[in-house]
């Protein structure tokens, strides 16, 4: 049960970062913010879509190491794989 609730608050802490990372892009694509937390759950689930995930958040990490995003990125990245 703690691995549920692991999945589930980092879909929504990937969630808030995606929207604060990029609010614009995330309000075009997303019409539903729950749903996005819901689609994220189960994409944390499967190994394949979490390795994509893991994939942008290392693009964002490659920008620029120093910069609060990059950081951020790191943090959420580290949780993820040690799912």
């Amino acid at each position: 049960m703690e691995l549920v609730k692991r999945i589930e608050t980092l879909a929504e802490k990937l969630t808030d970062f995606s929207e604060d990372y990029d609010y614009y892009g995330f309000r075009d694509a997303v019409s539903d913010r729950d749903q996005a937390i819901t689609e994220t759950t189960q994409q944390l689930w499967d190994k394949g879509e979490r390795r994509s995930i893991v994939n942008w958040l290392d693009t964002i990490i490659s920008d620029d190491e120093d910069d609060e995003w990059a950081i951020k990125a790191t943090e959420l990245r580290r949780e993820i794989t040690a799912l």
